[in-house]
């Protein structure tokens, strides 16, 4: 029998409501400072995450401003090339399920948001030292 149980602590002594009400006070407050320190945590990093949205939004920007330097330069035959490229991958799926040219284009476009997160470290860096 556990002499934690406020039911079993209730049938040998009848002033047993203060004790239960105790335990409901002491495991409250413990709450309370857990939550309190969630908070205090998410109050100190919401700096870095301020950094780091504003990180991917100027690597949003840069990317969008060399999409619309490449497509400026495209020529109308290559633009053809990639749309009839994309009717193809389209008209194929429904016989060809393999993934591999899906993989592929995630992984060259990681590699793209990786080359523009770096020039993008690297033009910041060059405007501190300008500075």
């Amino acid at each position: 029998m556990s002499w934690l149980s406020s039911r079993n602590i209730c049938r040998r002594n009848p002033g047993c409501d203060a004790l239960a009400r105790a335990r409901r006070v002491h495991f409250g407050e413990i709450a309370v400072n857990q939550t309190q320190r969630n908070i205090t945590r998410f109050r100190a990093q919401a700096s870095a995450v301020r950094e780091t949205l504003a990180g991917y939004a100027r690597a949003a920007a840069v990317v969008e401003q060399e999409r619309i330097e490449r497509l400026a330069r495209m020529t109308p035959e290559e633009a053809r090339a990639i749309y009839d490229d994309l009717c193809r991958s389209w008209a194929a799926r429904g016989r060809d399920r393999d993934l591999e040219r899906l993989e592929q284009w995630r992984l060259d476009t990681l590699l793209a948001v990786r080359e523009a997160m770096i020039r993008l470290a690297r033009a910041a860096r060059q405007e501190s030292d300008d500075e």
